[in-house]
C-alpha cells in the first residue's frame, strides 16, 4: 500500500548500520564468503539422543553437500527459474535442500511439514511446480493423488541410507578438490540473478488464508545482514533452531542470518527435546515464538525447571521472540533469571523482520526500532505502514484466478501494510 497523503505520524526509520553485504547481495555470495573465510568452522550440528550422537559440520562441507545437490536437481530436469515443491521434516536435509535450490536458482515452495494433508495437495495445485522433493524422513505424500506430470524426487533417508546427503560420495569429493569447489561457487555466484525468485514462502498473514510470498535472493540477504546488525552477535555463537525452517522467521532470522555472521546452527528435530539439547551443544541465542517462553516461564515459576539460565545451557545471550505479542511477565521472569529476552515484528512480504529490539535497548511491551533501511508510520486509520528494501517480489494463491505463476512478477508498492 502506498502511503496516503492523509498518514499521520512521523516515519520511524531504522538507526542500526547493518554489516555490510555483498556488492551484489545474495545468500550465494554469503555461502562463498563463508567457504572462503572460515571453511573450517562448525557450520551445522544436528542433536542425537546423546552427547554422543552430537554431528557436526563445517562450512567447506555444508558447500560441498549443497553444490552436489544441486548438480543433482539439474540432472534430473530443473533449471534456473523452475519452481520445487518440498515437503520433509526440520533437519540438516531441509537445509541442504533450500541452499540447493539457492545454487541452482530454483525456486523453493517449502510446504509446512505438520500442515493437513488436505492442505498440502490444494498448495500443489496453485503452486504448480515442476517437481517435488521429499526429504528427511516419513511418508511424503500419496503419488498416486499427485498432480499429472509431477516429477518425484525422493530424498529421503530410506533404503539403509541413515546419513543426510551431506556424506556421499559426489560431496566428499569436492572436499578433496577446495579450490575447484571454490571455482564452481564463483561460477554459481556469476550466474545468480539477486533480484530473480529465489523462494515462495506460504504464509497465512492476517486472513488465515495461505497464500505464497515470493521473495529474491538480495531482498533475503539484506534482511538477514540488517537483522543480524542489531545484536552483538559473533562468528562463535551457537544458534538453537528448532523452528520450522519453511516459515520466514525462522528461515531468515535463524538459517540466513548463520550464513551472514558464520555461526553454528544447531538443528533440533525434536521439539520435546530441546533442553536436552541445551545441555548437549550450549546456545548463545534462542529465537522462538511467544508460546515457547510462555512454556518455559511456567516451568520457572512451578519450581520443574528450578534454574532457568542453566536449563538452557547456561550460555545464552539473548532469546528473541517473534510471531505475537508476548506478556511482560514472561519478559520479567527472563531478566530474573539473568536471560535476556526481547522482541522483533515482522510479515512475510518484508522478509520478514521490520523491527527488532536488543538487550540494550529493549523496552517492555515494544518490538523495537525498524531495522536500518526500514522506514515505518501509522496512517490516519491506525494502519501501519512499511517501506523495506526487503519488500517481497509478490504474492500467488488460490484466489489470484488467471496468474501465471512463472511470470514476471508486477511490481509492488513502495509500502506495505
Amino acid at each position: 500500500m502506498t502511503t496516503p497523503a492523509t498518514a499521520s505520524g512521523p516515519v520511524q526509520r531504522g538507526k542500526f548500520q547493518p554489516l555490510k553485504p555483498p556488492s551484489e547481495a545474495s545468500l550465494v555470495g554469503l555461502l562463498l564468503e563463508r567457504l572462503r573465510d572460515s571453511p573450517k568452522r562448525r557450520a551445522l550440528a544436528s542433536s542425537g539422543p546423546t552427547t554422543a550422537a552430537i554431528r557436526e559440520w563445517t562450512w567447506d562441507e555444508l558447500t560441498a553437500a549443497a553444490v552436489d545437490l544441486a548438480t543433482y536437481l539439474e540432472a534430473q530436469g530443473l533449471r534456473r527459474g523452475d519452481r520445487l515443491a518440498h515437503l520433509g521434516p526440520h533437519g540438516v536435509d531441509w537445509i541442504l535442500v533450500d541452499l540447493a535450490c539457492l545454487l541452482g536458482g530454483i525456486e523453493h515452495a517449502a510446504l509446512h511439514h505438520d500442515a493437513p494433508q488436505a492442505e498440502q495437495f490444494r498448495q500443489l495445485d496453485w503452486l504448480a511446480p515442476q517437481a517435488i522433493a521429499f526429504s528427511g524422513t516419513g511418508p511424503g505424500l500419496p503419488s498416486g493423488r499427485l498432480p499429472a506430470g509431477l516429477r518425484v524426487l525422493d530424498l529421503r533417508q530410506n533404503q539403509g541410507r541413515a546419513e543426510p546427503r551431506l556424506h556421499n560420495a559426489s560431496g566428499q569429493a569436492w572436499l578433496r578438490d577446495i579450490p575447484g569447489l571454490t571455482a564452481e561457487m564463483q561460477r554459481r555466484l556469476k550466474a545468480c540473478d539477486p533480484g530473480a525468485c529465489a523462494t515462495v514462502v506460504i504464509s497465512s498473514g492476517t486472513t488465515g488464508r495461505p497464500h505464497g510470498v515470493r521473495h529474491c535472493q538480495r531482498a533475503l540477504a539484506l534482511n538477514a545482514t540488517a537483522a543480524s546488525a542489531v545484536f552483538l552477535d559473533e562468528p562463535a555463537d551457537v544458534r538453537l533452531s528448532w523452528l520450522p525452517l519453511s516459515h520466514a522467521l525462522a528461515r531468515t532470522g535463524d538459517l540466513y542470518t548463520a550464513l551472514v555472521r558464520g555461526s553454528c546452527l544447531h538443528v533440533v528435530s525434536d521439539r520435546s527435546r530441546i533442553l536436552e539439547a541445551c545441555q548437549q551443544l550450549p546456545p548463545t541465542v534462542i529465537l522462538g515464538v511467544p508460546a515457547f517462553f510462555e512454556r518455559l516461564e511456567r516451568g520457572a515459576r512451578s519450581g520443574a525447571i528450578p534454574d532457568l539460565a542453566a536449563a538452557l545451557g547456561g550460555r545464552v545471550r539473548v532469546c528473541v521472540s517473534g510471531g505475537a505479542p508476548l506478556r511482560e511477565r514472561t519478559v520479567a521472569a527472563f531478566a530474573a533469571a539473568g536471560v535476556p529476552l526481547v522482541q522483533g515484528y515482522g510479515l512475510a512480504e518484508a522478509g520478514p523482520v521490520v523491527t527488532l529490539a536488543s538487550p540494550r535497548n529493549a523496552r517492555a511491551g515494544t518490538a523495537g526500532p525498524p531495522l536500518a533501511g526500514v522506514d515505518v508510520r501509522i496512517d490516519a486509520g491506525g494502519q501501519l505502514l512499511v517501506r523495506t528494501p526487503s519488500r517481497a517480489l509478490g504474492t500467488i494463491g488460490p484466489e489470484e484466478q488467471g496468474f501465471d505463476s512463472h511470470a514476471p512478477s508486477t511490481p509492488q508498492p513502495e509500502s506495505s501494510d
